[in-house]
């Protein structure tokens, strides 16, 4: 050992070289360890978070959704579960009211989170039913892969709708409802009238203190038969980039999250669509529970991160494609920027190659297939001809 450090000293440039090497794959390492720790749930602190709390969930009757609701429900938190089917509603209810603390409350109410003025009207009857929201969760949204030639014009518009507007429409009903509570509360001139980002401080108060959007891996990152869905996670997080910095100054956090893979009925639907070669280039990426995607949003808002992953690969794509926003470790993550660039370009190359070999495939099956039938078609003459020949001869 003490020859390899004299043998280093001896000679500055080939130390310096092995430096640069070493620090971002030690960075890298730091920023994974870093990462694991971060996903550490303690349901003891997310219950000192939302102990009697009110937290609405959109898409919150199933899936993902419900898991989020029974992780608040064990905490404390009086739940409004928002959907379109009434039916699913009332189970999940009836589920979660089950195993809630005395005292609190699961809510339920039915909303079409495509009609902006149906979602305002939604959230009055909210703030009527439960009072001031706490947190909201908006969960709700849409997977239909494919490739963009077979899609049909309304498949793309329905992603769009459900993963991208709808967050802006609860967003704005949310502001609403503020801004006509703060009015009748009649606030006297000279008061509580400064405004930030278009919200007197009187209506800042009635706004929700968290906003929790979910998002997807395809947020940040995109491959053949996700471009339409992608199209949808990467505006809405645009969406949420631009309203962290505007609702900072109010107090109001924006947390995004970046799942990978989770074993709801959404994601069986989703495989009804998607591609082969989708599918191909996904591996065998395991699939997680939703109450363990739950826990790791959850970890993730405790460690006030605002992009939140729950796998390996989605943190890695969450540091290569952060953007203009705070990271939770912006020295280490510079560092280790080199090692995670070159690991997704390799990645990019040994995907365009396997799309290449995969077309190739699918072009040589189609041109053995058409041969084979040119040559059935050849030789249905000559089978007749011969047929003929016997009956002819006999």
């Amino acid at each position: 050992m003490a020859a390899m450090i004299e043998a280093l000293t001896a000679n500055p440039y080939r130390t310096a070289f092995y430096t640069l090497l070493a620090l971002p794959l030690l960075a890298t390492v730091k920023v994974l360890v870093h990462y694991v720790i971060s996903l550490q749930f303690s349901a003891a602190a997310l219950r000192r978070k939302v102990d009697g709390k009110n937290v609405v969930i959109t898409g919150g009757s199933k899936g993902l959704g419900k898991g989020i609701a029974r992780v608040l429900v064990e905490s404390g938190a009086n739940v409004t579960l928002v959907a379109r089917g009434v039916e699913s509603l009332k189970e999940a209810q009836k589920e979660l009211q089950a195993i809630a603390a005395k005292g609190r409350q699961v809510h339920i109410q039915p909303i079409d989170l495509s009609n902006a003025d149906k979602v305002i009207d939604g959230v009055r009857l909210i703030r009527k039913a439960m009072g001031k929201i706490d947190w909201v969760i908006h969960n709700a949204g849409t997977a239909n892969p494919g490739f963009v030639a077979d899609q049909l014009d309304q498949e793309i518009d329905s992603m769009i709708e459900h993963n991208l507007l709808s967050g802006a429409y609860v967003v704005k009903a949310l502001v609403a409802t503020a801004k006509e509570i703060a009015e009748d509360k009649k606030v006297p001139a000279g008061g509580r009238t400064w405004a930030i980002s278009g919200l007197s401080q009187a209506a800042q108060e009635e706004m929700p203190t968290k906003l929790v959007f979910v998002g997807s891996v395809c947020s940040v990152l995109s491959f053949i038969g996700f471009a339409g869905y992608s199209a949808s996670k990467y505006g809405q997080r645009g969406f949420c980039d631009g309203l962290r910095s505007e609702f900072k100054p109010l107090g109001i956090d924006v947390h995004l999250f970046l799942p990978a893979n989770m074993d709801t009925p959404g994601f069986a639907v989703e495989g009804e669509t998607k591609p082969q070669i989708t599918k191909q280039i996904e591996g065998t990426l395991q699939t997680v529970s939703p109450e363990a995607a739950a826990k790791a949003l959850f970890a993730g808002i405790l460690s006030d991160r605002y992009l939140i992953s729950n796998d390996i690969l989605g943190e890695l794509a969450r540091v290569g494609a952060q953007g203009g926003v705070v990271r939770p470790n912006i020295i280490t993550e510079t560092i280790a920027a080199p090692i995670i660039f070159i690991a997704f370009s390799i990645w990019v190359i040994l995907t365009d190659i396997e799309i290449k070999s995969f077309s190739r495939q699918r072009q040589n099956r189609k041109q053995t297939r058409t041969r084979s039938q040119t040559d059935v078609l050849q030789a249905a003459p000559l089978f007749s001809d011969s047929i003929s020949s016997i009956v002819d001869s006999s």
